[in-house]
């Protein structure tokens, strides 16, 4: 699959990876981030690639949630080193 064609089959998870980081983070800036490494994840995830399309929106869903909780956990453990 040519660098494109990857960007073209990511672009149709970039909402629903936003919208779950954002559900989970609950502001803008840190969703955007989140949704961003999400789909850079995904972008090299062999895993993901092999995959049948009709299973790649639930990979999306995994690796969104995944990176918002994994920014979540940063900022609480920033607050409480504060």
């Amino acid at each position: 699959m040519t660098f494109g064609e990857k960007v073209t089959e990511l672009k149709l998870h970039e909402a629903l990876c936003y919208r779950i980081c954002y559900f989970l983070l609950e502001n803008e800036f840190d969703a955007c981030a989140a949704a961003e490494h999400a789909l850079l994840a995904l972008y090299r995830d062999e895993a993901f690639w092999r995959a049948s399309p009709d299973s790649r929106p639930e990979l999306a869903k995994r690796a969104a949630t995944s990176e918002a909780l994994r920014r979540k956990s940063q900022m609480y453990a920033s607050f409480a080193g504060a």
